[in-house]
């Protein structure tokens, strides 16, 4: 495989989350946005509203690593709380049930990689 280079910002697709959830999900690296098949991971940037929640959920087979950039989190990993703070990392096991709540009075940012890479967009 070469090298590649993307422009994250402006090649990814946007999905926004409606209320009362409020927030979005950028798909900066899939295999679709890539157009690299053999892509083993992906990488996706979202941004959540004050006061805004994931339901617990998991996300067999992918484990994903959380990354914040902005902002307060708290995650809840099978059943254990972390707080995390800009510059603060996650892991998420395949199999584990999680959720994602921002703590903080303004926008909570965070990078996720997930592998293996989603097939498709989500």
């Amino acid at each position: 495989m070469s090298f590649k280079k993307f422009n994250c910002t402006s090649e990814a697709e946007e999905i926004k989350i409606p209320p009362p959830r409020s927030g979005s999900a950028k798909l900066l690296m899939t295999k679709d946005v890539t157009g690299l098949p053999e892509m083993p991971l992906c990488l996706l940037m979202h941004t959540y509203q004050p006061g805004m929640q994931t339901e617990v959920h998991s996300n067999p087979p992918h484990s994903e690593i959380l990354y914040v950039l902005e902002g307060r989190a708290r995650f809840v990993v099978d059943g254990e709380t972390y707080e995390a703070d800009p510059g603060c990392a996650i892991y998420m096991p395949s199999e584990s049930k999680h959720q994602v709540i921002n703590i903080g009075e303004g926008e909570l940012r965070f990078l996720t990689i997930i592998s293996p890479a989603l097939p498709k967009r989500v």
